[in-house]
C-alpha cells in the first residue's frame, strides 16, 4: 500500500516537472471565465493601479463626461446699495456715504450730489460751493464754477439757506477755463468782481433742493 502512494505522487511530481508550467499555462483564459463571476471582491487589495494602467486606458480615464442639466435658477439676490429717505418715507436720492463723516451725501436723478446736514428742525442743504463766475458783467452769459477739490458731481448752491425750492447748479464736463471774472452769482445775488479765476467749468441748471423731513435714514434699495 505505501509502495503504492509513493508511486502515484511520483508520477504526479513528474507531470509538474516535466511539462506542469505549459498545463498550467493553458488552463484558465478569459474566455473560459462565465460572465460576473469575477468582481471586484476577489480582487485582491492594490491588485489594480494607476501605475498598471495602459496610457490608452488613463488617456479615456482623463477626458471629461457630458455636461449634466443646467440647474433651476437661484432666487434674486439684493439690488444691493442704499437710499436716504426722509420721516415721511420719501426718497431723497441714492447714497454716496457722509461728507465728514456726518454730512448725507445724496445722489439726485442726473448725478448731481446734494449734502443734508440732518437737523431736524430745518429741511435745507448744506452747499458747499457757492459761487458762480462769469466773464461778462451782470452775470449774464455762461457762468463758470470751480468745486475746488470736491466731487465734479458737487451740487452748486448760490442761495444761503439752501431751502427746499432752491436752483441747483452743475458742472458741465469740458475744457476748463482761465479768465478774471467780471461778476459773480453767490448768496448776495450779483455783484461785480475781478477775482482771477483758474480751470473753471461751464455750469448749467440741475433741478431744484427737495424738500426733506429729516433725519435722513439709511434704506437698502429695492
Amino acid at each position: 500500500m505505501r509502495k503504492l502512494v509513493y508511486i502515484a505522487v511520483g508520477g504526479i511530481l513528474g507531470l509538474a516537472l516535466s511539462g506542469g508550467a505549459a498545463v498550467a499555462g493553458g488552463l484558465i483564459h478569459g474566455k473560459d471565465l462565465a460572465k460576473g463571476t469575477i468582481t471586484s471582491r476577489e480582487l485582491g487589495a492594490k491588485s489594480v493601479t494607476s501605475a498598471k494602467l495602459s496610457k490608452s486606458v488613463k488617456k479615456q480615464l482623463g477626458k471629461p463626461g457630458p455636461a449634466g442639466p443646467a440647474g433651476p435658477a437661484g432666487a434674486r439676490g439684493p439690488a444691493g446699495g442704499f437710499d436716504f429717505v426722509d420721516q415721511n418715507g420719501t426718497v431723497i436720492g441714492e447714497s454716496v456715504g457722509f461728507y465728514s463723516g456726518v454730512y448725507p451725501m445724496v445722489r439726485m436723478g442726473d448725478g448731481t450730489i446734494v449734502l443734508y446736514d440732518n437737523d431736524p428742525a430745518t429741511s435745507s442743504a448744506v452747499a458747499l460751493v457757492t459761487s458762480i463766475y462769469y466773464p461778462q458783467a451782470g452775470c449774464t452769459g455762461t457762468g463758470y464754477a470751480n468745486a475746488g477739490g470736491q466731487a465734479f458731481q458737487t451740487a452748486i448752491i448760490t442761495a444761503n439757506p439752501a431751502i427746499a425750492g432752491s436752483q441747483i447748479y452743475k458742472q458741465v464736463p469740458g475744457t476748463p477755463q482761465n479768465f478774471t471774472a467780471a461778476s459773480v452769482k453767490n448768496s448776495s445775488g450779483c455783484s461785480a468782481s475781478t477775482t482771477a479765476v483758474t480751470k473753471a467749468y461751464a455750469v448749467t441748471e440741475a433741478g431744484k433742493v427737495p424738500a426733506a423731513a429729516k433725519p435722513l435714514i439709511l434704506k437698502p434699495v429695492g
